[in-house]
């Protein structure tokens, strides 16, 4: 598996008989099936989306923290609009049968082993030395902005450790 691919799992779902499903709002919104055709415009989507994310994570180097929330206001925004127009037109269905424990651990099984150990341990080491960074921020006084990164990079390490397990 590529990283596009991997991305692209982020917001679409395969489910054990192949469709593909796309769920923009969550649990209580709609679903929507996705066919090859349409499985293009979400190829291009995820490359600009994850671009544009990454930019503005840089945002602060420049304009400071303020600019990056403006950053992240208008991102979220764009992406609310561009889920939007990506189901429009989408044939709305029935979710898809919740996996069992055994696909669900076959599937993650398959991804960690697709995007291997060397990537993973790069992404573990880069989300452990931002989750220091984010108890360093608490230590030195912005404790809400800590907390919040330490929950995030630290559940992203976690998630890395448990994928690294997983590698065969």
């Amino acid at each position: 598996m590529k990283i596009g691919k991997f991305l692209e799992a982020t917001i679409l779902y395969t489910a054990p008989d192949g469709r593909v499903y796309f769920r923009p709002w969550g649990r209580k919104g709609s679903c929507y099936l996705v066919g090859t055709v349409d499985r293009k415009k979400f190829t291009w989507f995820v490359r600009v989306y994850y671009t544009l994310f990454f930019i503005i994570t840089l945002l602060p180097l420049v304009g400071g923290l303020q600019a990056l929330y403006i950053g992240l206001g208008v991102w979220t925004l764009i992406f609310y609009v561009a889920f939007w127009f990506l189901s429009r037109g989408l044939p709305i269905v029935d979710p898809p049968a919740t996996p069992t424990p055994e696909q669900r651990e076959a599937a993650l099984s398959n991804l960690s082993s697709s995007l291997g150990k060397p990537f993973l341990w790069i992404l573990l080491s880069l989300s452990v030395l931002m989750a220091f960074g984010a108890a360093a921020t608490i230590i030195f006084g912005n404790v809400i902005l800590g907390i919040i990164g330490l929950l995030l990079f630290g559940g992203s390490s976690m998630l890395f450790w448990g994928l690294l397990k997983k590698v065969k």
